[in-house]
């Protein structure tokens, strides 16, 4: 695929939402409810002086994101994201039941170009397996999370052709994360309109953790910025190796 999508492992599925009917007496506690937590809908990324912008419609779900002249068009069928097409490539969803995909199919130019398989536990990917346009794998991934989404642990596998086997390109261990709201986990959309980057873990955002990139050791730490909602508007990772603005509609 000239397209990679093996960043979608870290992103942690549908936050819950919980409503309560009540049929109290407590004409006060009626008519003085307790406001809704505000969610943050990311309306714009800069990276490195680029800025990518984000359209929604009514139901809070990404149609569109624009980077300079180029547009991805993201569609839903029941509510879930069922195609992503940026003009050249597309990616098609395939569920079997819940938020979750099971497989996502990609073509480019029309021409398969391979497929994604994809587990999870409890609305997060725990594995993911890329396939080529030869139907062989080229890369696996695992994931491990806390009970609360936030992931734990990540291992990237890759097809070694002279070893024929799976060999770690990447481990990450020991993360930890800030208890507050990551920005990318408000919707599928966002993770594959930013596929680099490396801030898309869990429910919350990853302050550090300890990266095996090829048997080097690479200490991971972050630093964000957050508006009064707990969102992050500025992220800074491993001392600039990235460095990433967010703009938000809160409501």
């Amino acid at each position: 695929m000239k397209k990679s999508f093996k960043l979608l492992l870290i992103l942690a599925l549908g936050a819950g939402v919980l409503t309560l009917n009540s049929c109290s007496d407590d004409l006060e506690e009626e008519e003085n409810p307790i406001p809704a937590t505000p969610i943050c809908y990311m309306t714009s990324l800069t990276v490195d002086g680029t800025t990518t912008d984000f359209l929604y419609n009514y139901d809070n779900q990404v149609v569109a994101s624009i980077e300079d002249e180029d547009t991805t068009t993201y569609e839903y069928s029941g509510g879930r994201l069922s195609s992503v097409y940026d003009g050249d490539v597309e990616a098609t969803f395939i569920y079997a039941s819940g938020d979750l995909p099971e497989r996502i199919n990609v073509k480019d130019l029309g021409v398969d170009d391979g497929y994604l398989l994809l587990e999870g536990s409890n609305g997060n990917i725990t594995k993911l397996e890329i396939y080529d346009d030869a139907g062989e794998v080229t890369q696996v991934t695992n994931v491990t999370y806390d009970a609360n989404g936030n992931a734990l642990s990540v291992l990237v596998q890759s097809w070694d052709e002279e070893q024929m086997k799976l060999v770690t390109q990447l481990q990450v261990t020991d993360i930890l994360t800030d208890g507050k709201k990551n920005p990318y986990a408000t919707s599928l959309a966002l993770v594959f309109a930013n596929l680099e980057s490396p801030l898309v873990f869990g429910q919350s955002n990853i302050i550090s953790g300890n990266a095996d990139f090829m048997g080097q050791n690479v200490p991971i730490t972050s630093t964000h910025i957050y508006n009064s909602n707990n969102y992050p508007t500025s992220s800074i990772v491993a001392q600039g190796l990235y460095s990433g603005t967010y703009t938000f509609d809160c409501k």
